[in-house]
């Protein structure tokens, strides 16, 4: 009996609309379930069901009792291999996406895998939130489309097995009239009764009446003359030319009833028909009433009468228009993307080795872009999946209308699409086609009413300077486009050598990241925060370091995005807080009671389901009053999803917590953020106070930003205050607190005390005189 594990009432609009997507995770190891399903909450928030087993039999019972969209399968079980389960699963529900969860990658498993039905396969040890997002949505929308496919194909075999049906059926009824005819002419010794002479009083010997033995079947049956003129069709083929039974038994050319290189054709089989051999062909005709097109398949057979004369042909036509638009609907099925009609991941593949070739003779260049929408996801989640298919069309026909007619465009799937440039002189050619495309993709989508802004981030690759194969060419672009989305989110960035070892540096830090607060390298550092007008230290901003035993001290900018990609920033965000809010207690019974504690809180964290009850929880444990505690969210971390960043900041809010917009001036926040959101506290980004001196602009932001913080009723504090000249610009400025290098470098727990006592007022008075 399957034991349902955890069990999540949420629900995810797929791309189909109205449907949950289910997750069936098969995961025996508690720790490993649990690092998947958080993952899976940091993705969706509470935006799926989810459904655990534990065992292989288990999941069968839950496969055969529910629908899933995608099955998570480890590859070891209690009772079996996550292989075996899979190739099980394929078979019980073929709808069903299964991706398999593996220690290491091999290659002998990921054949054996892939050749059970798996739809991707992921090592544990690089199980990280963006590439498990982007296997479970590539899988399941490769899983709906080879579905349909198969639905199709299993329909060209229904229709192929009615032709066989019915050509049987041909064979059969050829062969009564062949002996009809012979009959007839033996009868009535003269070609005109050959064979469906419209004349109801000839009759075969017997009870036998030839017309009605014609009209009897639905297979189309066409007499022609010797003369190759059309003497009579019974009523199946008159229906199927669309002419009236006055008409089919009219004399006409048969060959009239063919165009252009059709008639050519069947002129050709007429004559081989006459000499007795036997073929088929298949020619388009026309309906006389309709135009439409119709797809025929004639063969014919030589009516001879008793003195060796000729009667005549027999022909017999069937109808495979239907037939021949399935074939057609699957080829284009299996190469195209369903929903926008742009080449699919197969058909790219080929048309990028055919350009890589071209190229190569005549010495030009190709240029491959690799593009996905800026903050898709969140469109549509906020507007639903209907619209983001109607914008994902639109975004088809501008890429259409932004390069040549002579280039490529694919959609890979979700939001990911890639641009094929051909016949390129030199590289720089492709940065024009490229900024065409992000103009073009800037413009606003109008859909039904609504109106959403997005935008879009390319990678560049060029052949043959980055790569010499197709395969190694797409890789270099998406290496691209990871960069350019990390450094120039709404730009371009080609590929270069260094991203190559960024992208090692970062696959080796991340299991070193992973086992780091497990070998206590992780370490808290507090820089103090003062009052400009008392010169008091009123708070402190607890900062992550990481001293890594392997790699020595890595700067923030380099693990913190590192950890957010990963999803490492919950369980490490986690340990921040518990351990900056004990001691802040430690701080506050040893003689610094309102002191303030500010710690900063990805959107990643944000998204997580529950956070503002964890928070909470950990403030009930650890004895900090709410009041004490700020939590400090980055511009772009709060515009990256509005909605859920308000209800989650409301949350933290209504429990007394303080928030403060960091690294404000940087982003595209506009007043009424401030004037929606709980915030009561800007901190100024440290850019700006850098350059207060040297750089006019930078001082007139820093200005505005304090006069409207304090007409807003908002503190503001200013970052990277490192020398005195740029404090005095505060103090006239009237900003209340700075932080910076100018009062303390950030400092350990142990060292804050002994700094606070033995000279910052000393400082700090100084300054403030």
């Amino acid at each position: 009996m399957a034991i349902p594990g955890i069990k999540m009432s949420s629900r995810l609009q797929n791309a189909l609309g109205g449907l949950e997507l289910r997750v069936l995770l098969v995961e025996d190891g508690r720790g490993d379930a649990l690092l998947v399903i958080g993952l899976l909450n940091d993705v969706y928030g509470d935006d799926y069901t989810l459904v655990q087993a534990t065992s292989c039999k288990q999941a069968l019972d839950l496969i055969r009792a529910q629908d899933f969209d995608v099955a998570l399968i480890d590859y070891c079980l209690p009772d079996g291999s996550g292989v075996d389960l899979i190739e099980v699963a394929c078979r019980e529900a073929p709808g069903l996406a299964t991706i398999l969860f593996i220690g290491h990658l091999e290659e002998s498993v990921d054949l054996k895998a892939m050749a059970a039905g798996a739809s991707d396969i992921i090592s544990k040890g690089d199980l990280q939130r963006a590439p498990l997002e982007r296997s479970i949505r590539y899988s399941v929308e490769r899983q709906k489309v080879a579905l349909k496919l198969r639905r199709s194909e299993a329909e060209l075999v229904r229709r192929n097995d009615e032709l066989s049906s019915a050509q049987a059926q041909l064979g059969a009824q050829t062969n009564n009239m062949i002996l009809l005819a012979e009959h007839l002419a033996q009868s009535e010794g003269h070609e005109e009764v050959a064979f469906l002479v419209p004349d109801a009083d000839k009759t075969a010997k017997g009870d036998i009446q030839p017309h009605a033995l014609t009209e009897q079947g639905q297979v189309c049956i066409w007499h022609v003359s010797p003369e190759g003129i059309s003497r009579h069709m019974n009523q199946a083929m008159a229906s199927l030319l669309e002419i009236s039974q006055e008409e089919s038994d009219g004399p006409a050319d048969f060959l009239s009833y063919f165009d252009g290189a059709a008639r050519d054709s069947a002129a050709g089989e007429l004559a081989k028909w006459f000499r007795g051999i036997a073929t088929a062909f298949e020619a388009a005709v026309v309906g006389r009433r309709s135009g439409d097109v119709k797809q025929l398949v004639l063969s014919g057979s030589p009516l001879l009468v008793d003195n060796g004369g000729s009667a005549g042909l027999l022909i017999t036509a069937v109808d495979v228009t239907e037939r021949r638009r399935i074939e057609a609907s699957t080829r284009e099925l299996a190469r195209q993307d369903p929903l926008t009609g742009l080449l699919n991941r197969n058909s790219l593949s080929e048309h990028l080795t055919q350009a890589l070739a071209s190229a190569n003779r005549i010495g030009r260049s190709v240029g491959l872009l690799c593009l996905d929408l800026d903050d898709f996801k969140s469109i549509n989640d906020s507007l639903g999946h209907p619209f983001g298919d109607k914008l994902l069309t639109i975004v088809a026909e501008r890429l259409k209308s932004a390069v040549r007619a002579s280039d490529s465009i694919a959609r890979l799937g979700g939001d990911e699409f890639v641009v094929i440039l051909n016949h390129l002189e030199s590289s720089d050619q492709v940065s024009v086609p490229a900024q065409t495309i992000l103009d073009r993709l800037a413009e606003p989508f109008s859909i039904n009413g609504e109106t959403a802004f997005t935008g879009a981030s390319i990678g560049i690759a060029v052949y043959p300077a980055d790569a010499d194969s197709p395969e190694d060419l797409l890789k270099k672009a998406d290496m691209a486009l990871y960069r350019s989305k990390e450094i120039s989110r709404g730009g371009y960035e080609f590929f270069d050598h260094n991203i190559l070892e960024r992208l090692q540096r970062r696959r080796e830090l991340e299991p070193a990241l992973r086992q780091a607060a497990q070998r206590n390298e992780l370490r808290l550092m507090y820089q103090p925060q003062v009052n400009l007008a008392t010169g008091d230290t009123i708070g402190v901003e607890a900062l992550l370091r990481w001293d890594s035993a392997a790699k020595g001290f890595l700067d923030p900018s380099e693990f913190i995005p590192l950890a957010e990609s990963s999803g490492l920033i919950v369980p490490i965000g986690d340990w921040v807080f518990g351990e900056a809010c004990r001691q802040l207690c430690v701080w506050q019974e040893s003689g610094f009671p309102d002191l303030r504690l500010s710690v900063n809180v990805s959107m990643v964290q944000l998204k997580r389901a529950g956070f503002a009850d964890s928070v909470q929880a950990m403030l009930e444990e650890t004895g900090v009053k709410p009041e004490s505690l700020v939590m400090e969210v980055t511009e772009s971390g709060v515009l990256q999803n509005l909605s859920l960043a308000k209800e989650t900041l409301g949350a933290l809010n209504a429990l007394g917590i303080g928030i403060a917009l960091d690294d404000f001036g940087t982003g595209f926040a506009s007043l009424a953020l401030l004037k929606e959101f709980p915030f009561e506290q800007i901190k100024i980004d440290r850019s700006f106070i850098e350059n207060i001196e040297t750089d006019e602009d930078c001082a007139a932001i820093v200005s505005t930003t304090i006069t409207l913080g304090r007409k807003l009723g908002l503190r503001v504090i200013g970052e990277g205050v490192e020398t005195e000249e740029q404090l005095a610009f505060l103090r006239a400025e009237s900003c209340e607190e700075a932080q910076g290098f100018l009062f303390s470098r950030p400092m350990r727990a142990d060292d804050f005390g002994d700094w606070r006592f033995t000279g910052h007022r000393l400082q700090a008075d100084s300054v403030a005189s």
